[in-house]
C-alpha cells in the first residue's frame, strides 16, 4: 500500500497536552534532519506517468550515489514500449524525470523537470541487478556518472550505499599470504597483500574491470609507494584468485574470510551537509561511536561556516578507509572532504572491548615513555626511507610527523600526509620489536 502525507492515514488530532511535544520534536527536526528519513519510492507515481497503464507497469527501483556523493533514488517504470521514471536526490531535495524508448539492457533517457523542460540526457546499462549511467545536464559542462542497485522487491529497508561499496579479508594460505581489499563503490579498489613469512607488506590500488567489481586490475606497491608491477583479482563466492601479470609474484588462490558491508547515511544541522559512508558492524556500541562522531563533526563544521550564506547547504563527505578489522578492534582512517576539496585526515583504532577508540598509550605498560620508545623506531626507518630518494623526497620525508597509527595484522603503522608528488608513505613497526614494553593484559595481547 503506497502512503503520503495527504492519506488520512496521518490524520490524528493529539490531546492538548501533546501539541507542545510535537512542536518540540518538529523543532528539534529542523535542526538535525536525517535524508534517509523522508523517503518515498514514489511507485503510484511512476505508474500515473503512463498514460495506458492498466495492460501493466513494471516498476523497478534503485538506489546509491552519483559522482558528487548525493544520495540517489531511481523509480523506473516500462510497459514493454517506453522507460519513464523518477530520479529523486535526497542530498539537494531536488526530483527530476526521465523518458525514453525501452530497450533491454538500455537506458536512454531525456531528463525534464516538473514542467517538462528538457535538462539533459540519460545514458546507462544494465548488469545484473546494477545500473550505472552518465547524465550530462545542459546547463554543467561535466557530467554526473551514478551507479546505483536494484532495491529488491521484500526489502523495505533503503539500500543508499553505492553496491560495490564493501571490504573484505582472506584466510592465511599454507603460504601464509593474506590479503585485504576496500572496495569503494566508485570502481576504485584499494587494500593490502601480506606475506607473513618474510614480513613483507604490500599496498594494492587499482580499478574494478566489470560492473560488479568482482575483477579489477590493481597495480602492487610497496610501504613507499614503489610501483612494483600489477595484479588481476577475481573473485567469485568466497574465492579470491590472483593473477600474475607484471613482476610481482606466481599466482594465489584464497579463501575469504569476513566480508563487511558499508553503511552510508547523510546528516544536516543548519546549513551544514554530511554525507557519510562507513563499515557496518552488527555492534550497537560502534554504531554509537561513529554516529556520534559524524553528528559531532557536522556540527563543527556548521559553527565553522558560521557567516556564510545559510541558504545554500555546504556539503561535505566522510568516507572510512579500514586498514584492518579483527575479534578485538577496526582500525583504520576517517577522511573528510569539504565544499573547498581539501581533505582532512584522522586515524581511528576503535576497540569492541573497551567500546571506545584506543590512544597508542593504551597498548603499553604503563611504566613506558612512548616518546622515547617509538621515535627512535620511526626515526631509523626515515633515514633508511630518505636515503633512497631525491633531495626534494629526503626534506618530505625527514619532516613529516607520521602522525597518523592504525594497527595492522604485522605491527603498527605509522602514515604521512598525502604528498601530492610522492603520496602517502608508511612506516611498520613490527610488534616483535616492542613485544617487551607492550601491555601484558592489553589490547595487542590477543597478537602476540
Amino acid at each position: 500500500m503506497q502512503l503520503n502525507r495527504h492519506d488520512n492515514y496521518f490524520i490524528f488530532k493529539p490531546p492538548f497536552p501533546l501539541k507542545w511535544i510535537w512542536m518540540g520534536l518538529l523543532f528539534l527536526n529542523l535542526i538535525v534532519y536525517d535524508l534517509t528519513a523522508q523517503i518515498n519510492l514514489k511507485t503510484q507515481d511512476v505508474v500515473d506517468l503512463f498514460e495506458d497503464h492498466h495492460h501493466g507497469v513494471w516498476i523497478n527501483h534503485f538506489t546509491g550515489t552519483n559522482s558528487e556523493q548525493d544520495q540517489i533514488i531511481l523509480s523506473l517504470g516500462n510497459d514493454q514500449k517506453d522507460y519513464k521514471g523518477i530520479i529523486q536526490n535526497l542530498s539537494t531535495r531536488t526530483i527530476t524525470f526521465i523518458e525514453g524508448t525501452y530497450i533491454p539492457d538500455t537506458l536512454k533517457c531525456i531528463i525534464t523537470d516538473s514542467t517538462g523542460t528538457i535538462l539533459g540526457t540519460l545514458l546507462g546499462s544494465f548488469q545484473d541487478s546494477f545500473l550505472t549511467a552518465r547524465i550530462l545536464y545542459n546547463y554543467k559542462k561535466q557530467g554526473s556518472l551514478i551507479q546505483l542497485k536494484q532495491i529488491p522487491r521484500i526489502q523495505s529497508k533503503l539500500l543508499d550505499c553505492p553496491p560495490q561499496l564493501n571490504y573484505f579479508s582472506s584466510k592465511m594460505d599454507s603460504i601464509k599470504y593474506r590479503i585485504f581489499i576496500q572496495n569503494n563503490g566508485d570502481g576504485i579498489v584499494m587494500g593490502r597483500l601480506e606475506n607473513w613469512i618474510d614480513t613483507i607488506t604490500y599496498i594494492l590500488r587499482g580499478n574494478c574491470v566489470n560492473e560488479s567489481c568482482n575483477r579489477s586490475v590493481v597495480n602492487v606497491y610497496n610501504l613507499n609507494n614503489i610501483k612494483l608491477g600489477q595484479i588481476q583479482i577475481d573473485v567469485k563466492n568466497s574465492n579470491i584468485h590472483l593473477s600474475k601479470l607484471t613482476r610481482v609474484f606466481d599466482s594465489l588462490n584464497l579463501k575469504i574470510a569476513k566480508n563487511y558491508p558499508f553503511a552510508c547515511k547523510t546528516n544536516t544541522f543548519n546549513s551544514s551537509l554530511l554525507s557519510a559512508q562507513y563499515l557496518n558492524l552488527d555492534d550497537k556500541a560502534y554504531i554509537k561511536w561513529i554516529n556520534d562522531y559524524i553528528i559531532q563533526y557536522n556540527q563543527k563544521l556548521a559553527l565553522e561556516q558560521t557567516g556564510t550564506d545559510s541558504t545554500h547547504l555546504q556539503k561535505s563527505f566522510l568516507t572510512m578507509d579500514v586498514a584492518w578489522i579483527s575479534d578485538y578492534w577496526i582500525s583504520g582512517d576517517i577522511l573528510i572532504t569539504g565544499s573547498n576539496n581539501k581533505t582532512n585526515k584522522s586515524s581511528f583504532n576503535y576497540s569492541f572491548r573497551q567500546n571506545e577508540n584506543l590512544d597508542i598509550a593504551d597498548l603499553f605498560e604503563k611504566e613506558v615513555d612512548i616518546k622515547l620508545l617509538i621515535d627512535p623506531l620511526i626515526h631509523d626507518q626515515k633515514t633508511k626511507l630518505a636515503a633512497s630518494g631525491t633531495k626534494g623526497y629526503k626534506h618530505f620525508i625527514m619532516n613529516d610527523e607520521f602522525k597518523y597509527w592504525t594497527l595492522w595484522p604485522q605491527g603498527i603503522c605509522f602514515s604521512s600526509e598525502a604528498n601530492n608528488i610522492w603520496g602517502t608513505q608508511h612506516l611498520l613497526i613490527p610488534y616483535k620489536l616492542i613485544k617487551n614494553q607492550i601491555r601484558k593484559n592489553g589490547p595487542l595481547k590477543r597478537v602476540l
